[in-house]
């Protein structure tokens, strides 16, 4: 989907993006999770991905339907991304060394979370 040989007038850093193709697979397989899973997982929501606003579209929706969503989002300021961290359903962990267990661990208790 992005590579350094890719001619698109989307570029991130030194790669061409291909938004066909993201948005034929990411955004596809976004809208499926939406219809058919308990767990949607999106790894990740960064500079490549936020060009599409279809992408964008689809996150907000998913994060909106009520299912749980995990995700990765890039770190740096983005006004879409920054909206999403700022989102009400919407729980920011920053991973690092010294907590990874940690957060491992609190992710685990979520996604178990009223399950019997």
């Amino acid at each position: 989907m992005a590579h350094i040989n890719i001619s698109s007038p989307h570029r991130v850093s030194k790669y061409g993006v291909d938004t066909d193709s993201l948005n034929r697979v990411g955004v596809s397989v976004l809208r499926q999770a939406l219809k058919e899973s308990d767990l949607i997982v999106i790894d990740e929501i960064g500079k490549m991905e936020l060009l599409l606003p279809q992408f964008r579209e689809a996150v907000t929706q998913a994060i909106s339907s009520g299912k749980k969503v995990l995700g990765t989002i890039m770190l740096n300021p983005h006004p879409f991304a920054d909206e999403i961290k700022r989102h009400p359903q919407v729980e920011t962990l920053l991973v690092t060394r010294d907590n990874r267990t940690e957060v491992m661990r609190k992710v685990l208790n979520w996604l178990t979370e009223g399950v019997n």
